[in-house]
C-alpha cells in the first residue's frame, strides 16, 4: 500500500520531472498565462484607445446631425422653390 502511494507521489510531485502530470500541466499553464501578459494591451495604451474611439463616435454623431440638417434645409428650400414656381 505504502509502495503505491509513494509511487503515485513520484509521479505526482517529482520536481522538474518534465513528465510528471502536475508539473507539466503547471508548465503549460505558466505558458498560457505568459502569452495572455504578452499579447494584452496595457492600460494606459488602452485609455488612449478608448479615447480615440470615443471621440471619432461623436464626431460621427456631429456629422449625421449636420448631414439631417442640410437635409431639412434642402427640403425646406425646394418647398419655398415649389411655392414661389
Amino acid at each position: 500500500m505504502i509502495v503505491k502511494l509513494e509511487a503515485k507521489h513520484d509521479l505526482l510531485f517529482t520536481p522538474r520531472k518534465k513528465t510528471a502530470t502536475i508539473n507539466v500541466g503547471i508548465s503549460q499553464l505558466d505558458e498560457l498565462r505568459k502569452k495572455q501578459r504578452e499579447s494584452s494591451v496595457g492600460y494606459l495604451p488602452w485609455q488612449k484607445k478608448k479615447k480615440e474611439h470615443d471621440a471619432l463616435e461623436q464626431s460621427e454623431v456631429e456629422g449625421i446631425k449636420q448631414v439631417e440638417a442640410v437635409g431639412l434645409k434642402i427640403s425646406l428650400l425646394s418647398r419655398y422653390r415649389n411655392a414661389l414656381g
